[in-house]
């Protein structure tokens, strides 16, 4: 990823790395399909303001916008990862496919089922992040959703108004499967705030630590 980050394709990857062919395609599909989906914001220059763009306008943004320095700090972590076979799971994990969609707009990580859960609470075990570094809500604080999180050990935060009377709304959640789309309405998500410990820093650090789990331990389906 970091290469595909400097604009080198993953065949040419592949090649200078001495990997088998293809071998780097999942992951490469995994950047492209959830930075397609991604929101940012940007500063134009022509408005001279910062405006909000997706990411089909700008292919490998979300790759570009991870510092150097992080880069280094989640390829080491990485490179601590154990064999599958070592994994401590309490189910399986989803398919490569299903997983853009358990990455929201804003870069909320979104689960509704076992496997989704568990291959969340596997990012933040593999990546170490510090339980005070986000968030985990049930939407619209359902107790049925609730009760699913903690069985996977999240600490659950209810959504509650703040000062100012807002409050944390997570990213719609559109799950694919095969080759429909369903807008899921009972699910949890976990909202990042921001890391100032650990390997984790920042939110798009968090979603491209998922898509280098997913590479690596998620099926194709």
């Amino acid at each position: 990823m970091r290469l595909k980050a400097l604009g080198h394709f993953y065949d040419h990857t592949e090649a200078a790395l001495q990997l088998y062919p293809d071998s780097l395609k999942d992951m490469d599909w995994l950047a492209n399909q959830v930075n397609n989906k991604h929101r940012f914001k940007i500063h134009d220059f022509k408005k001279n303001k910062p405006v909000q763009v997706y990411g089909t306008e700008y292919p490998n943004l979300l790759l570009t916008k991870v510092s150097p320095d992080a880069w280094v700090r989640i390829i080491g972590q990485a490179a601590e990862f154990p064999p599958y076979e070592e994994l401590d799971l309490s189910s399986s994990l989803p398919p490569v496919n299903g997983v853009p969609s358990l990455i929201g707009r804003n870069g909320h990580l979104l689960m509704n089922s076992e496997e989704d859960r568990s291959l969340i609470r596997l990012v933040l075990d593999l990546f170490k992040v510090p339980e005070a570094s986000y968030n985990v809500y049930a939407r619209y604080n359902d107790p049925d959703v609730k009760k699913r999180l903690l069985k996977h050990g999240f600490k659950v935060s209810p959504i509650v108004g703040t000062g100012t009377g807002a409050k944390p709304q997570l990213d719609t959640f559109n799950k694919q499967d095969h080759e429909s789309e369903a807008k899921e309405q009972e699910y949890g998500g976990l909202i990042f705030n921001k890391g100032f410990s650990g390997c984790i820093h920042r939110r798009n650090e968090l979603v491209i630590a998922l898509l280098i789990v997913a590479a690596s331990y998620c099926s194709l389906g």
